[in-house]
């Protein structure tokens, strides 16, 4: 196994640590959740049964099950059947009594009255003792409750209700079969929880709870893992650029994420990394720099001295074999081309440019030009419409360009004013030099004045174009175009 597939190996493993770390967090913070919310509701279950009685509704609607039977004995006459109705209260009374309902001591007392309040039956007898009408056996709240029943209320919770911490009474207005009010039925209950029933309540709800907690832990396993394998996703991404931009390959970025603290530090990675991509890439040029200016030191040392003693052997060769005509041209002719080539080492060596700092291809043209207006005594304007950088090996063939043209600008077109215009669109930008030189006839154009290079230059650009316009007498324009690389088109 080599040293990359080990380092990926080891990127998995811990990848997969720390989603199963995510998970188990997940679902412990879930089941820690889910655990207290449970206690919760075991505690307000044990105390709602604690206080049953506090719930009228529950006590009236139980109560009303028991009041047609009730009613059923007053008779279409009038009369009351007292001893029906004392047997119908003995009957519900040792229902309820029997039933429990959680409570010890369970202890039941029935009054009836008639439309007038009057007392008609009770039971256990002797129970609601002291007066023949209901009301004055009977405490302030009490009262209220059978007042609503005389109303005919239908709301229970008016009808019924806790009064003291185990006592609750209930009023029940009754009607005959034919839905004539007769009278009410009245209850008092009296009675204290049972011992064990908390245990008996919270033993009903472990049941529930259990199932809601394993529900709960399956749910929470799920999006747990999804969660952690989102985040563990979008961490890898990031450390994949990372490990790009540890090759040098600063012009990769990290995905675009969410804006969330995650995306912000992939976007904070991404400016180090075009920071990085730009220090880098300001290195080559200064390396690319310094190696042409060593050639051209070295040439100007060593080519440039030679050609230089090469002619001056010439020019005394030219004086000695003056009389032999054949000989002397021959010897002109190979002046001429020293001289060439001495001057074409001369272009070489003060034509190579400077290392420029800019910080995009926009400032590097506006700051040669302006250096070149300075230096010729041509007046220059610019329009300069684009932002963002071009690769290195780009940004160099069009700042090459740039001082080829200016250049020929200087030696022939004897001009007053340059315009230097350079547009970035959408996809594709432009760099148009044109002057109101002399001008020249295209057709009749030598090399020498470079021509062919910026040509050359131009079309090795991405879709690179070039086109050259010029006359006698009318100046002349050199116009650029090529491709935008993905991430500088706008």
């Amino acid at each position: 196994m080599n040293l990359p597939q080990f380092s990926e190996l080891q990127s998995a493993r811990g990848a997969m640590k720390l989603r199963l770390k995510l998970t188990l967090s997940y679902v412990g913070v879930t089941l820690l959740t889910l655990l207290v919310l449970g206690a919760v509701v075991i505690a307000l279950t044990t105390q709602q049964f604690s206080n049953t009685f506090s719930d009228g509704k529950a006590l009236a609607t139980d109560a009303r099950t028991f009041a047609p039977a009730a009613a059923a004995f007053w008779r279409p006459n009038g009369e009351i059947d007292k001893a029906g109705l004392e047997k119908s209260a003995q009957r519900i009374i040792a229902i309820e009594e029997k039933a429990g309902g959680g409570f010890a001591n369970l202890q039941m007392q029935i009054a009836f009255t008639d439309r007038t309040g009057r007392t008609v039956a009770t039971w256990p007898k002797g129970s609601f003792s002291g007066s023949p009408q209901l009301t004055d056996t009977l405490s302030e709240r009490e009262r209220v409750f059978l007042k609503n029943a005389f109303r005919r209320s239908e709301d229970e919770t008016e009808l019924s209700g806790a009064t003291s911490q185990n006592q609750a009474s209930i009023a029940i207005p009754l009607e005959d079969s034919e839905g004539r009010f007769v009278g009410v039925m009245y209850t008092k209950i009296q009675g204290a929880l049972a011992p064990g029933f908390h245990l008996a309540a919270i033993q009903s709800l472990m049941p529930i709870t259990g199932m809601v907690l394993l529900i709960g832990s399956i749910c929470s396993i799920g999006l747990g893992h999804l969660m952690a394998r989102k985040l563990t996703t979008r961490i890898d991404e990031i450390g994949e650029a990372a490990n790009r931009w540890r090759t040098g390959d600063f012009r990769s970025t990290a995905p675009e994420l969410p804006a969330d603290e995650l995306g912000q530090l992939g976007q904070h990675l991404n400016e180090v990394a075009r920071d990085m991509s730009r220090l880098v890439e300001q290195r080559e040029r200064l390396a690319q720099f310094g190696e042409r200016s060593r050639m051209a030191r070295d040439l100007h040392d060593t080519v440039k001295q030679h050609t230089f003693a090469a002619a001056m052997q010439l020019a005394i060769a030219e004086r000695t074999v003056a009389p032999y005509e054949p000989a002397l041209t021959n010897i002109r002719h190979a002046s001429q081309l020293v001289e060439r080539a001495r001057r074409d080492l001369t272009a070489m060596i003060y034509d190579a440019p400077e290392p420029d700092f800019a910080e995009t291809v926009a400032d590097a043209i506006r700051q040669r030009t302006l250096e070149w207006s300075a230096s010729s005594q041509v007046a220059a304007t610019l329009e300069i419409e684009a932002s963002g950088e071009l690769p290195a090996s780009q940004r160099h063939t069009v700042l090459r360009i740039l001082d080829e043209a200016l250049a020929n600008v200087a030696r022939h077109s004897r001009a007053a004013t340059v315009n230097v215009v350079y547009r970035a669109g959408k996809d594709r930008a432009y760099l148009t030099i044109e002057d109101d030189g002399v001008g020249f006839d295209a057709g009749n154009a030598t090399s020498g004045m470079g021509l062919d290079n910026m040509r050359t230059r131009a079309l090795s650009l991405p879709g690179g174009g070039f086109c050259l316009r010029t006359a006698p007498g009318s100046g002349t324009r050199i116009e650029v175009d090529f491709e935008l690389p993905s991430e500088v088109a706008v």
